[in-house]
């Protein structure tokens, strides 16, 4: 089944011990598969690590496919992530969260650019990028009510990317 975007997985193997820079946040970053199809999809997700088994500091990234996954990228200029973190069955929300972007259930999906999860020392860590949303009124509340409602999460923090 054709989706309606294309996607890539990315990975970030950034270690917490390190400063992150542009410039080592592109070394430990890798593309790890492109797909369009919900079967493709499939196939390489039985086969990427499950937010549970990452080491902390790493992080999965799943991004439309002309998109890529950092705050200098065009698309995520000006623009910003809705935050949250999960203690417990983080692999289960992860999976929710992809199937849903993927599968276009949220209304706002043309604002979403990707979504990441990152492991903290204590928590789990999923992110929300987003366009610049001071174009597109009242998109911030579309994206947290159905964060909300699609996943149980109630504590929602927007965090503005930084100027590149």
């Amino acid at each position: 089944m054709l989706l309606k975007s294309k996607y890539t997985f990315w990975v970030s193997t950034q270690r917490t011990q390190t400063k992150i820079d542009k410039d080592n946040y592109n070394d430990n970053l890798y593309k790890v598969c492109n797909f369009e199809t919900a079967e493709s999809f499939w196939m390489y997700y039985q086969w990427i690590a499950k937010p549970s088994t990452i080491p902390e500091g790493c992080q999965i990234l799943l991004f439309q496919e002309e998109i890529q996954p950092m705050w200098e990228d065009k698309a995520n200029q000006n623009g910003g992530r809705f935050v949250f973190r999960c203690k417990n069955n983080v692999d289960r929300v992860w999976e929710n969260i992809l199937l849903s972007y993927i599968g276009n259930q949220c209304t706002c999906n043309e604002f979403i650019c990707g979504v990441v999860v990152n492991q903290k020392r204590s928590f789990t860590q999923v992110s929300i990028w987003v366009k610049d949303m001071s174009q597109y009124q009242n998109q911030e509340d579309k994206i947290t009510q159905w964060v909300k409602e699609m996943f149980g999460i109630n504590e929602l923090e927007f965090v503005q990317h930084p100027k590149s």
